[in-house]
């Protein structure tokens, strides 16, 4: 699968420019996703429930910045980025911070078992 393209999406005040940008090939892989992954998944769970998706990803550096424009030193290392107020299990290192950019395929309704339990046979099957 080639993933060629270009997404446009909001830009914060506190990422700085110029912002990293993909246009490459990226491997589709079977993954499990829930509020604690990363990527997150956003959609609404069970406990104990796990969303199986395809993604195709890739991970960007993204810089942040203060109040002034000016890059973060290390007096942020460790701080937890949410966007648009929700957690995305990432935090900041160095003034930048790991953003996984791409596409999720879910399964078709006929392939879908839909939220299935953390470590189960279906999410083992799917792995």
């Amino acid at each position: 699968m080639r993933l060629v393209g270009s997404c446009t999406a909001h830009r914060q005040p506190a990422i700085g420019a110029p912002h990293p940008t993909f246009n490459g090939k990226v491997t589709p892989t079977n993954a499990a996703l829930d509020a604690s992954s990363v990527p997150t998944w956003f959609g609404s769970l069970g406990a104990g429930d796990v969303e199986l998706v395809t993604e195709a990803i890739t991970t960007l550096s993204v810089p942040v910045v203060n109040q002034f424009g000016n890059a973060l030193g290390g007096e942020y290392n460790g701080h937890m980025v949410d966007e648009d107020g929700k957690p995305i299990n990432v935090v900041i290192n160095n003034g930048k911070y790991p953003d996984d950019v791409g596409v999720f395929v879910l399964p078709t309704a006929a392939q879908s078992q839909g939220p299935v339990l953390q470590g189960s046979l279906a999410e083992q099957n799917w792995l």
